[in-house]
């Protein structure tokens, strides 16, 4: 294999166990707040659900400040390897997990610590797979290769929707509840040696061991803040709105359309499916296109977008009808992959080198923590709180004002 089919492989496989673990676990939300929480309603036991799935995001920026400083210090491949490991033990032993009805209150417990090891776990994962691929691409090629790594990211979640749409279409929700929801985590242990293998080429082709360094952890961190922080608030801000819009429309959608809207697990699947091979599609296609386009106005034409259709484009989620649902989907793919397309090569060519790691990782991961690890348990809490269905656009209009001003200052080309 070629250098660059080597890189090419690298960023678009890397990270797909990662967001395969971390959406099977929202696609199966509803399975998970039956087993696992002893509420009568089940609106309230969903919220407790994706407050777990919020919580293990919250403890990724210590994940990210961790292996953001191995990697600057020892290398990217170290970094993702560590990682990675440290990742597929947690995800295995949730297929395993005894539920309430077994061993009560303590079914919860370990339900929440092996999913708070996943999110520190998962802190190192994108964005050094990002600055990877960002430093060992040819220019010409810097664009769509770090575009490969967001739809890396996207294939995980495609991945998850495939499976877990695929049980629903295999087995009755009895047999789900019963033992089939632990199929797509014990699958995750064969997704972790497939991207060990993959991962190998990174000790031939790794950029970053010439910018290895021996800066203690501290002074790295401050060098940081001290040298780039309208990069971090950049990075930060914009980020806050690609992370709420994809948890929001792409995640926590076939939830949404199921529990609340009670469209049939299905319908709700072969959409999120559909909406998600165009994402992945359109990312690429704009990340190829980006040199041309421009990195500000593609972010604008994101961020713009969604503010004016997301209320319209909800509306038409009541009908209810699978063909005008997937069109919602699609048309959100639309506007989310111009930005989706220029973040990974945002995140990683705003810094120097010498702290390049450290300060996509934490930017990146600090922001996903705050906004979008919790948009699922917020979305669910405004409807229960509201009644109204339409509610979770606060959130998604409210993402788009907090980034518009981090994309104007961004550099046109």
């Amino acid at each position: 294999m070629t250098k660059v089919r080597r890189i090419a492989a690298i960023g678009l496989l890397a990270n797909i166990f990662e967001w395969y673990d971390f959406s099977i676990y929202a696609f199966l939300a509803g399975i998970i707040a039956h087993l696992f929480f002893a509420s009568q309603n089940i609106h309230i036991a969903l919220i407790k659900t994706f407050f777990i799935f919020s919580a293990s995001y919250f403890v990724r920026p210590i994940g990210s400040l961790f292996f953001g400083y191995m990697a600057d210090t020892y290398g990217v491949k170290k970094s993702l390897r560590t990682s990675l490991l440290m990742m597929s033990v947690p995800t295995v032993l949730l297929g395993v997990l005894p539920t309430y009805e077994s061993v009560g209150y303590m079914a919860t417990a370990l339900l929440i610590v092996l999913r708070l090891f996943q999110g520190f776990a998962a802190g190192g994962e994108l964005p050094c797979s990002a600055v990877y691929v960002y430093e060992a691409s040819p220019a010409k090629f810097r664009g769509l290769f770090s575009s490969f790594v967001a739809s890396s990211s996207m294939l995980g979640v495609l991945l998850g929707s495939l499976t877990v749409g695929g049980l629903y279409w295999i087995f009755p929700e009895k047999i789900l509840l019963a033992w089939a929801w632990r199929i797509p985590f014990l699958i995750g242990f064969l997704l972790t040696i497939g991207i060990l293998l993959i991962r190998r080429g990174i000790a031939n082709t790794d950029a970053s061991q010439d910018a290895q360094c021996k800066t203690p952890f501290l002074t790295l961190i401050k060098t940081l803040i001290k040298t780039h922080p309208l990069q971090l608030t950049q990075v930060f801000l914009l980020n806050a709105f690609i992370s709420i819009a994809f948890y929001l429309l792409f995640v926590w959608m076939p939830v949404y359309l199921h529990m609340f809207l009670h469209v049939t697990a299905q319908k709700a699947f072969i959409s999120n499916t559909i909406a998600m091979l165009c994402l992945i599609a359109l990312t690429m296609v704009f990340g190829y296109y980006s040199a041309k386009i421009g990195k500000r106005p593609l972010a604008l034409i994101s961020i713009i977008g969604v503010f004016i259709a997301a209320y319209p484009l909800f509306l038409l989620f009541k009908t209810k009808i699978l063909i005008v649902i997937i069109a919602v989907q699609i048309i959100f793919a639309l506007l989310l992959s111009c930005v989706d397309g220029i973040n990974m090569m945002l995140i990683t060519g705003l810094f120097n080198k010498p702290v390049r790691c450290s300060g996509a990782s934490i930017a990146f991961t600090l922001s996903t923590a705050i906004f979008g690890g919790a948009a699922p348990t917020i979305s669910s809490y405004l409807i229960h709180r509201t009644g109204s269905m339409t509610s979770p656009v606060i959130l998604l209009m409210a993402a788009c004002l907090i980034a518009l001003p981090a994309a104007l200052s961004l550099p046109r080309q």
